[in-house]
């Protein structure tokens, strides 16, 4: 009872939620608010899964290096995605509005993820943890980076295009054909994979349990950012981009964490 009683309190204090009844039109639609909600509780449950599950490091250490994930997965990549789409590519956002969603994002996340770990973190004692030497890290990162742009071109052609239809063109227009597109989504499905490491190094538990963690952080956060009505997208492109992104990132999640959790072969000592 007291940990649902936690994750209700940090559901209530994030600001995405709070802003939800802020706004007059918001608090007058019972709708709007309760799609805020659902976004905290599921940023909430993610942090309570990946927080209860480390494997006895400091809290300094989790303070801080949930922070940077939290705010990785939910925020940053997100919002240089939705940079380069809607204000670089479309011109849907102006500089003020990238600024003031740049600014809530840091805030959401200063807010939540300490609260998190200090309403969560109980002392454990050490436990083994997964590190890769950097020579295998790297290849695996640079390999699941490059399975993440072919998810991301997939699930854009075969999901999120046929399922928004003409409003496809009517809210995007004539997209730039930029030869930048693919080598910039492959720096994010890296980044995307050093976020799934940097959490598989907190945790411990079986191969199982850590690629659930590894999916759920991965996928949960930024999915959940489409639950709220926003003035930047209209339902139909909304409900679209909730589709796609929640079964690509959840098939990306998995991905990562079987590459990230599969055990290195021994090399047999020479005779």
């Amino acid at each position: 009872m007291k940990t649902v009683l936690k994750i209700l309190l940090l559901t209530a204090i994030n600001p995405g939620f709070i802003t939800s009844f802020m706004d007059s039109s918001s608090y007058l639609n019972a709708e709007a608010s309760f799609m805020a909600f659902l976004m905290a509780l599921l940023q909430a449950l993610v942090l309570y899964f990946l927080i209860t599950s480390h494997a006895g490091i400091s809290k300094t250490d989790m303070l801080w290096k949930t922070f940077l994930i939290f705010y990785g997965v939910t925020f940053f990549q997100s919002g240089i995605e939705a940079y380069v789409f809607l204000k670089y590519m479309t011109n849907n956002m102006d500089a003020q509005a990238i600024q003031q969603m740049a600014l809530f994002g840091l805030t959401t996340a200063i807010v939540v993820s300490p609260s998190a770990v200090f309403l969560f973190w109980k002392e454990k004692e050490k436990q083994e943890r997964n590190f890769l030497p950097t020579n295998v890290k790297l290849k695996r990162l640079s390999l699941i980076a490059l399975i993440y742009v072919i998810i991301y071109v997939a699930f854009g052609a075969l999901v999120f295009i046929p399922l928004a239809g003409d409003h496809f063109k009517s809210y995007y227009g004539e997209l730039p054909n930029v030869p930048w597109m693919l080598p910039f989504q492959y720096v994010r499905g890296f980044l995307w994979a050093y976020l799934g490491y940097a959490a598989l190094t907190l945790i411990s538990g079986n191969r199982k349990t850590q690629i659930g963690v590894i999916t759920t952080i991965i996928a949960i956060p930024i999915t959940s950012l489409l639950f709220p009505v926003n003035d930047l997208m209209p339902a139909p492109i909304r409900l679209a981009h909730f589709i796609e992104v929640g079964s690509s990132m959840i098939t990306f999640g998995l991905i990562c964490g079987m590459f990230l959790t599969k055990k290195i072969k021994p090399i047999p000592a020479k005779s």
